[in-house]
C-alpha cells in the first residue's frame, strides 16, 4: 500500500533528526540524556504524540480497508502477535518492524496450512493449532521469550552480523 510505504519516510527522518537522537539517548540512558541537557519531559510528550499519530493512521487505514472500526477486533492475542512480529524482526531498527511483520505473516500462513491434525492425525482440541487455541498461545509466548533471549536484535540484527562476518572473510 502506498500510504504504508509513505509512512516510512517521516519515520526515518524523525529518527535521524536532532529530536530523534535525543529520544534514542533518553531510551538508552535517561540520566545521561538529562545531564547532556535533553529536556526529558518535553521529548517524552512529543514522542507520545507522534506515536499517537502513527496509531491513528493505522486505525484509519484499518477502517478504510475493512469499512468498520470495532474495538473488539484488537484483543490480547493480536497484541501478542504484533509484539512477536516486532521482536522477531528487531526492535532497534525501522526495517525490523517490516521484516518481522512479513516473517510473522509467512509463519502464520504456514501454521494454517500445516496443522498437527494433518501431520500426526490427532484429534482437534488442545493440540489444534488455531488462532485462539491454548497451544498456539503457548507456542507464541515461548517463541517470544526465546527470541528475546537468544536474538534480542531480531532477524535484522542477525542478518547484519552474518553480513559483517562474510565481508571480513
Amino acid at each position: 500500500n502506498r500510504r504504508a510505504r509513505d509512512s516510512r519516510i517521516p519515520s526515518r527522518n524523525i529518527v535521524k533528526s536532532r529530536a530523534g537522537r535525543a529520544v534514542i539517548a533518553i531510551k538508552e540512558n535517561q540520566i545521561g540524556a538529562a545531564v547532556s541537557g535533553v529536556p526529558l519531559t518535553t521529548y517524552k510528550v512529543i514522542t507520545f504524540g507522534i506515536s499517537a499519530v502513527f496509531a491513528a493512521m493505522g486505525g484509519w487505514m484499518y477502517a478504510l480497508l475493512f469499512s468498520e472500526a470495532n474495538p473488539n477486533t484488537f484483543g490480547p492475542a493480536l497484541a501478542i502477535a504484533l509484539l512477536l512480529a516486532l521482536v522477531l524482526g528487531g526492535v532497534y531498527t525501522l526495517q525490523g518492524a517490516l521484516v518481522g511483520s512479513l516473517l510473522y505473516v509467512f509463519l502464520d500462513d504456514l501454521r494454517t496450512r500445516v496443522t498437527l491434525t494433518s501431520v500426526a492425525g490427532w484429534r482437534p482440541g488442545f493440540f489444534q493449532i488455531s488462532e485462539g487455541s491454548p497451544l498456539t498461545q503457548a507456542v507464541l509466548g515461548v517463541a517470544l521469550i526465546l527470541i528475546a533471549f537468544f536474538a534480542p536484535g531480531g532477524v535484522v540484527f542477525i542478518a547484519r552480523r552474518v553480513r559483517a562476518s562474510l565481508i571480513r572473510v
